[in-house]
């Protein structure tokens, strides 16, 4: 539904995603407690492909997290909707901007970044990454909330998540919808044996 399809439609993404690490034993009862470990895996996976939200990219990092069921009903049993997910990782996952445009010289390959600059020349949103001149800021990964993805995945018992950094140079993850035909029946050992014998 996030990709734009209905409820009940069956449907494949497709997207490139590279490295990834574990929170496992995630714990707290309230989203901004499990949250914060999202928004932490969601930092330490983004280095390289930071240069995908500006740089070789721009406005094209989609950082995904997956979230175990146990982790997302505690999430939704404070009211909190998945749009609401992804506002406070927007929040929470930031770094300072001379360590994002650190990043950015030491993998893109320029030698000069300046997020305010870009700014400036309209290459990125103002609102987001020049409030200020501080060095020290804390500015987004992404350029919106809803360039993370959240997916609920995995072991119901496990109180678990796991954060990948995009690979954003093939663009957006892209969904499709497939139709799902019916299993086809499965033959039982005697009669496939009954099949084989000679008449």
């Amino acid at each position: 539904m996030d990709q734009g399809f209905a409820d009940g439609d069956s449907t494949v993404t497709i997207a490139r995603y590279t490295g990834g690490g574990m929170a496992s034993s995630m714990s707290g009862s309230k989203p901004e407690g499990l949250l914060d470990y999202l928004a932490d895996g969601l930092i330490k996976n983004t280095f390289w492909q930071i240069m995908f939200s500006v740089g070789t990219g721009y406005g094209k990092l989609r950082p995904l997290a997956l979230i175990t069921p146990i982790i997302a009903e505690t999430i939704a049993a404070s009211g909190w909707s998945k749009d609401d997910v992804k506002q406070y990782l927007f929040e929470k996952a930031r770094i300072p901007a001379w360590e994002f445009e650190r990043m950015l010289r030491d993998w893109t390959g320029k030698p000069v970044w300046s997020l305010t600059d870009e700014a400036r020349k309209g290459s990125i949103p103002a609102d987001v990454y020049a409030v200020s001149e501080d060095p020290g800021r804390l500015v987004p990964i992404v350029w919106e909330p809803s360039h993370f993805m959240v997916v609920v995945t995995g072991d119901p018992g496990r109180t678990s998540g796991y954060m990948f950094g995009h690979n954003g140079q093939f663009g957006f993850p892209v969904t499709k919808k497939i139709a799902v035909s019916a299993p086809s029946p499965v033959s039982s050992p005697s009669t496939d044996s009954a099949r084989r014998s000679p008449a």
